[in-house]
């Protein structure tokens, strides 16, 4: 016990306790916290044991919040009409109805009075019986007051949960009181210890879930600007693949306009390679939140930022087939017209574009049937996550088709450069 409570009567200090009573007829200990709560919403433990060598025992234990402290009286050791809240441990049955052990709760506002004869039947606002009398192992008690809710809560004995007492609404606890314990024994008498009494501010666990929430928010919008990042770099990307399309024209007028575009098709490779790279960053996102699955308002804003991400990208892939386009149209107006055997190669890119925009078609489909099984999977948390990857599948799939096309390409090209040759 510290400097922060304070004893009265048959209290005494014990290695593992504090004995309010001993087992001797007409005793009274006290202990109560010396400074006023300054915590609106709280919760206490109280871990205790009661027991004794009689067949019956008395009076009981009581606990307090209460405005005034160390004031002895009839109610377990304390004073009547007492201003707070009293839970009381009664273990003797005064008025015959053979439901001791309870667990009782009352509000006081000075006048009230706490009837011992009808074991405080006129004054109680909830209590459970529950024999907690005469166990090997302790027994705790849990008293919440949040909101102006007050939950009672018991676990005795061996018990390894709480079981629900008391529920009251609208409950009126004002700050400065005191938290307090107290006992006492007639001429009917047992132990009344006190193991541990634990005072919780559940203001400050809501802070510190805040901090919490705080910090994980922080990681979001950390990888949600990296997410953004790789779109600005794509968009850099699909700018540089059209300002190459510029130079196309003055391919066509070099001695050996084959090799340029060549060298223009390995340079668009290169390009879909650090898209790929690209891709990957994304992926590794997706898999973040999948080993990190947020909740509530953080999972409701990734769900919706992924969607306008899918939609992006889509995008994305949609202006490539365009600019691809563009391209082919472009070989087919001025290359041709000056160099006739590339046509049957632009035919054959064309043919490439084509299988493109089949693939193209065939991932709009997808992802809108991606989208929809996403918005189903926000009900579901475990299945939601997992698809955050489809996209990334999808992408890398039509870039490798994309240089699958181009391959070919090549290849049947050096097939008619040899054929030439000979």
């Amino acid at each position: 016990m510290n400097d922060e409570w304070e004893t009265k009567g048959s209290t005494e200090l014990k290695n593992d306790r504090i004995r309010l009573t001993p087992d001797n007829p007409n005793k009274k200990g006290h202990l109560w916290s010396k400074k006023p709560n300054k915590v609106k919403n709280w919760e206490i433990e109280i871990v205790f044991n009661i027991h004794g060598n009689g067949k019956y025992g008395a009076d009981g234990l009581a606990i307090w919040y209460t405005k005034h402290k160390l004031i002895d009286g009839q109610v377990f050791g304390s004073r009547n009409h007492f201003s707070g809240l009293g839970v009381f441990l009664d273990t003797y049955d005064n008025n015959g109805n053979n439901d001791n052990p309870f667990v009782q709760a009352m509000i006081g506002n000075g006048i009230l009075e706490y009837e011992g004869d009808v074991d405080g039947i006129t004054s109680s606002i909830g209590q459970c019986s529950v024999d907690f009398r005469n166990l090997q192992e302790d027994s705790s008690i849990l008293i919440r007051y949040e909101d102006k809710k007050l939950i009672i809560k018991t676990r005795i004995g061996t018990s390894k949960s709480y079981s629900k007492c008391v529920y009251q609404e609208n409950v009126e606890l004002p700050l400065d009181y005191h938290f307090g314990v107290t006992a006492k024994t007639g001429s009917i008498h047992d132990y009344h210890d006190l193991i541990k009494f634990i005072v919780k501010d559940l203001d400050k666990d809501k802070t510190e879930i805040t901090e919490l929430d705080k910090k994980k928010e922080e990681e979001y919008i950390e990888k949600k600007s990296s997410i953004y990042k790789t779109h600005k770099e794509i968009q850099q990307e699909l700018n540089s693949l059209l300002n190459e399309k510029n130079d196309l024209f003055e391919f066509t007028q070099k001695e050996d306009p084959e090799n340029e575009v060549l060298k223009f098709l390995t340079h668009v490779t290169t390009q879909n390679k650090k898209l790929n790279t690209i891709l990957e960053n994304i992926f590794d996102f997706t898999n973040y939140h999948a080993k990190n699955q947020p909740t509530g308002t953080e999972l409701h804003l990734i769900l919706q930022d992924l969607e306008k991400e899918m939609l992006q990208n889509g995008e994305e892939i949609f202006s490539i087939e365009k600019q691809l386009n563009k391209l082919s149209n472009f070989f087919e107006e001025d290359v041709v017209s000056k160099h006739e055997y590339l046509v049957g190669t632009l035919e054959t890119l064309q043919n490439s574009i084509d299988d493109f925009h089949f693939l193209i078609k065939q991932q709009k489909i997808g992802h809108e049937s991606l989208k929809g099984e996403w918005n189903r999977e926000t009900k579901n948390i475990n299945y939601e996550v997992s698809k955050k990857s489809h996209l990334a599948f999808w992408i890398f799939c039509i870039v490798c088709q994309f240089l699958l096309a181009i391959f070919i390409w090549y290849y049947k090209y050096e097939q008619k450069q040899k054929i030439k040759v000979l």
